[in-house]
């Protein structure tokens, strides 16, 4: 039996608007989603011929195939959920905790120095003082400036003041503790 000129109609039970109206505009038409593929069970069942029902096996496959496509269909949305979680979440707090080690070490960059004779460019070192990110870039504030990731060209070693000023006061703090308990181990005896 010939479908194709049958006229179609939208069930009121399964949504409460019109179907026949597209309100998204982004989506592809020529692809069936499951609402049209419903639409299309329906309508197949509605106007089947009473004297030759559809077989119930080809009616099964047909609700596995629905089955099917919805699921795929959920599989898709939490795959894009997944994947802007970790593009707005987790890629960046990746980013700034790895360009939060580079506070105190010493990098090299290029610089652009605009003269008389024109617009040079040189190699510059400086102390990485700390570190913004904008607009997903990473810039290391270097003597006041911000320099962008890219004009990096070397990095060196960290600098260890800060773990030689933690030393010098545990070296404090033990010959302190030192000084207490030979004087402490002299009022015992």
């Amino acid at each position: 039996m010939d479908i194709s000129g049958l006229p179609t109609q939208t069930v009121p039970w399964l949504t409460g608007e019109d179907n026949s109206k597209s309100t998204d505009t982004g989506k592809d038409n020529n692809m069936l989603g499951k609402d049209a593929f419903l639409e299309l069970l329906i309508t197949q069942l509605q106007y089947q011929d009473p004297m030759s029902p559809m077989d119930d096996k080809e009616f099964i496959a047909q609700m596995a195939s629905f089955s099917s496509l919805e699921q795929m269909q959920n599989l898709n949305t939490g795959f894009q959920d997944l994947s802007a979680n970790i593009v707005d979440n987790l890629v960046p707090s990746m980013m700034l905790q790895q360009s939060g080690n580079m506070i105190g070490r010493e990098v090299s960059y290029m610089k652009t120095i605009s003269g008389e004779e024109g617009e040079s460019v040189e190699v510059v070192k400086g102390q990485v003082e700390s570190v913004i990110i904008k607009e997903g870039t990473p810039y290391y504030v270097v003597d006041g400036q911000e320099i962008s990731i890219n004009k990096m060209i070397g990095i060196g070693e960290q600098n260890n003041f800060q773990n030689q000023v933690l030393l010098d006061i545990l070296y404090r703090l033990e010959q302190m503790s030192n000084s207490l308990n030979s004087g402490t181990g002299d009022m015992d005896e």
